[in-house]
């Protein structure tokens, strides 16, 4: 009953950790010109950074996705029988952001290449309700030095608490 619990425990603790792991993710549609889905396309996408790659094959309905990825900067492939292959370059993934992205593939023979160029950066996400911030801890120095006095709000010469009522200390960035 011990070893139950503590495995529960454990699991418990994994997931959270899994849950808070700072990710985003590519999702999409495969079409064709006209933009008819394309079932059963082949899709890979490469880390820019790293050059790891994960494959997937889009459904009978075109959709594709790649869950749980780290932040950056990724070149997405879609290839299928009777199209030329096409590849998206610089699709920027960010914490806690879902890129969607439709790729679209020409009637060709298969040697051939679509090059899609310029960066690819979804800013709405129609299915989502979080909203998520990227930060470069290159910029956060802690302990350069004194902190700079912060002056309280006046109103009228009086002296106004922030919101709340309770005064807060804020940190600057370089």
């Amino acid at each position: 009953m011990r070893t139950l619990v503590a495995l529960l425990l454990c699991s418990a603790v994994t997931i959270g950790h899994l849950a808070a792991a700072p990710v985003g993710a590519v999702k999409g549609y495969v079409k064709d010109g006209t933009g008819a889905i394309v079932p059963a396309a082949t899709v890979v996408l490469v880390s820019e950074d790293t050059r790891l790659s994960q494959r997937a094959r889009a459904d009978e309905g075109g959709y594709f996705q790649f869950l749980h990825l780290p932040p950056g900067r990724y070149e997405l492939t879609a290839e299928a029988s009777g199209f030329r292959k096409t590849s998206i370059r610089d699709v920027l993934v960010l914490v806690d952001q879902i890129v969607s992205l439709d790729v679209p593939l020409e009637v060709g023979q298969i040697t051939e290449v679509v090059e899609v160029a310029g960066g690819v950066v979804s800013l709405i996400e129609p299915d989502k309700s979080s909203t998520g911030v990227v930060m470069d801890l290159t910029l956060v120095k802690v302990g350069q030095g004194p902190a700079p006095a912060i002056e309280p709000p006046y109103q009228d010469g009086v002296n106004l608490p922030p919101p709340g009522g309770a005064q807060q200390q804020l940190a600057v960035l370089d």
